[in-house]
């Protein structure tokens, strides 16, 4: 027989175990606020900074639609564009997605970016930019601040809403 004065569960005060569903709870919002926070810091230092990467293209583009592009939370424009690019000029002009701070339209100068090279593939990312891009401050650190700040804030927001959860059932 346990007695209740000595058992070490049975004290007052004394926390109870986390359950498995409190656990998953807590897993599911730290990952889920890790996911936003890395990807509002991404569209943060593309938006309000310098595109990514290297120039490695140059070249001409007829635009014929834009729209907002919604995956960066509508501060960013997509354009659909015919591009012919300086460096073959004999080639068949090309269809690209044009990346841009405000609706383009008609001709325009357009730069063709690199970035992410190297990955476990071996991939790089291509990215078309206008030409004439104003300065802006290169922000790509804000993306790494948010990778370390939104976890730690998912674990906050987690322990207070899964304390709320019956640590007793599993």
């Amino acid at each position: 027989m346990i007695d209740p004065r000595t058992h070490p569960e049975s004290r007052p005060g004394k926390r109870k175990k986390w359950s498995t569903r409190r656990t998953l709870a807590t897993v599911a919002i730290v990952l889920l606020c890790t996911v936003i926070g890395i990807h509002l810091g991404r569209t943060v230092s593309e938006v309000y900074g310098t595109p990514p990467g290297e120039v490695t293209d140059r070249g001409v583009a007829e635009v014929s639609s834009c729209a907002r592009n919604w995956i960066r939370a509508g501060l960013l424009y997509r354009c659909q564009a015919t591009v012919r690019w300086d460096d073959d000029q004999d080639a068949e002009p090309a269809r690209v997605s044009v990346n841009a701070y405000e609706p383009l339209r008609g001709e325009l100068r357009v730069v063709e970016r690199t970035h992410n090279c190297g990955g476990p593939r071996g991939r790089c990312i291509y990215d078309v930019w206008p030409a004439d891009l104003p300065d802006r401050p290169n922000l790509a650190w804000f993306a790494y601040v948010m990778a370390v700040v939104s976890p730690v804030a998912g674990l906050l927001l987690a322990m207070r809403v899964t304390r709320r959860l019956d640590p007793t059932s599993a």
